[in-house]
């Protein structure tokens, strides 16, 4: 496969990558803890209380909280393609993979694109052609229950995860083998939320918590920045 047929690969890799986004956004929702995941979950919940908060962080931990699939799962994945497929599939298998690693990796990044009214004229033009999500796109995730359009590169997968109802199938089956609730404590925390955030800031910055906006004890929908 010559190098230059990789681009047309590049639709079926960015709906796979902006999709990974999705799983690793719905699992870190719906399964895990602070106990489990500690800070990836608390600074999952706690934007989901305060949406805009997820703009104060940086690009590192912005980097960390995308990627978290990357190493033990694309790694091994573009690996066994590398020995087990012929040349040119290797090749569009490991541009796939580098794509999606990529989604993944900057994926916190593209998703503050959702909370963010963006100045420039040429995301403008992307987020208005879905080639990236968009706060009016995105606001609809963090519309309570909160458990719709869970991928945040452009949102092509949502049109299929959620209208196959992918997420409640999987919730279910998971819940049916292990006995396992989805959400089971999400609802607890959301109400307990300035203790827990307190706490958390406290340990983040080692001082007092530098001052967030929407601090009301309102869920801040907006998106705004």
């Amino acid at each position: 496969m010559a190098w230059w047929l990789l681009p047309l690969l590049l639709p079926i890799a960015l709906f796979l990558g902006d999709f990974a986004t999705g799983f690793v956004h719905w699992a870190v929702d719906t399964w895990f803890d602070e106990e489990s995941l500690g800070r990836l979950v608390m600074i999952a919940r706690e934007h989901h209380t305060h949406p805009t908060h997820v703009l104060h962080y940086g690009f590192l931990e912005h980097a960390t909280l995308g990627s978290t699939i990357v190493i033990p799962v694309i790694l091994p994945l573009w690996g066994a393609a590398r020995l087990a497929l012929p040349a040119a599939g290797a090749l569009a298998f490991s541009f796939i993979c580098l794509v999606v690693a990529l989604c993944l990796f900057f994926g916190t990044t593209l998703h503050n694109l959702g909370h963010r009214r963006s100045r420039s004229v040429i995301l403008r033009f992307l987020q208005r052609n879905r080639l990236l999500i968009s706060p009016a796109y995105h606001a609809v995730h963090h519309r309570p229950p909160q458990t719709v359009r869970y991928c945040v590169v452009n949102g092509w997968a949502d049109a299929v995860c959620d209208r196959l109802g992918l997420w409640r199938h999987l919730e279910r089956l998971i819940s049916r083998l292990t006995g396992a609730i989805p959400r089971r404590d999400d609802e607890d925390w959301q109400r307990n939320w300035p203790e827990r955030l307190t706490h958390w800031q406290a340990r983040r910055y080692g001082k007092e918590p530098p001052p967030f906006p929407s601090r009301s004890g309102q869920v801040d929908y907006s998106g705004g920045a």
